[in-house]
């Protein structure tokens, strides 16, 4: 039942109520009062939030870096981290991805680690840029 009903919140939000109330509580706490779910649930209602009700990056950079300080960055939150980061909407704009990069300044070390990074090389005439992926 109380996964039904989670379910039935992430995709029927209205307003702020949820956000403030059940998502932000998940997100920083790990948990919800009465309602069964984690970070990660936390999370994902923040990213219906965002397409459903108002966009706003702001709250899922806030839950990416609360999140960050929360886990111990052992293999299995770096692997979720990895696919949270990479459901960011619009990642591939430079402006989300500016400010992405901007906003994991503030994360955990193991978390900036995951963060691919880019490289420039002159090689005479030309300029090459490699991306390597985070660990």
């Amino acid at each position: 039942m109380k996964d039904a009903l989670q379910a039935a919140l992430v995709q029927n939000q209205a307003g702020d109520m949820l956000l403030k109330k059940i998502w932000g509580p998940m997100v920083e706490k790990g948990r919800h009062s009465w309602l069964r779910g984690d970070e990660i649930v936390g999370y994902e209602g923040i990213l219906v939030y965002h397409r459903t009700v108002k966009k706003d990056l702001d709250k899922i950079f806030w839950a990416l870096t609360t999140i960050s300080h929360r886990w111990e960055g052992t293999a299995d939150d770096q692997l979720a981290f990895r696919r949270m980061v990479s459901e960011v909407p619009r990642l591939a704009s430079d402006d989300t991805t500016k400010a992405l990069l901007a906003c994991s300044k503030m994360w955990s070390d193991w978390a900036r680690l995951i963060l691919p990074t880019a490289s420039e090389r002159s090689t005479g005439r030309a300029m090459e840029v490699g991306i390597r992926p985070g660990k």
